[in-house]
């Protein structure tokens, strides 16, 4: 039997004409090289696909409104001022 994982994201390089796509996400919503700490926790980390919730990729318009788009509702509501 086979053994069927994602590829390690350490190794998957750009495709040509999306070089710097980095820029466009918060530096914690991708896997990270620089760090030799970090990315071997990463590798040693069960990823699964989260496809119910996300089942398309996330764009950066996005992400910023995930990120940002809550916070205002918190200051409403005065036990949590």
């Amino acid at each position: 039997m086979t053994k069927k994982s994602f590829p390690n994201p350490h190794e998957i390089e750009a495709l040509p004409g999306t070089e710097g796509w980095e820029r466009m996400y918060p530096y914690n919503y991708f896997f990270s090289t620089k760090d030799k700490e970090r990315e071997a926790y990463e590798n040693n980390t069960f990823w699964f696909n989260d496809a119910l919730h996300y089942p398309e990729p996330l764009f950066p318009l996005i992400l910023s409104g995930m990120r940002h788009g809550f916070w205002p509702f918190h200051s409403l509501i005065p036990e949590f001022s």
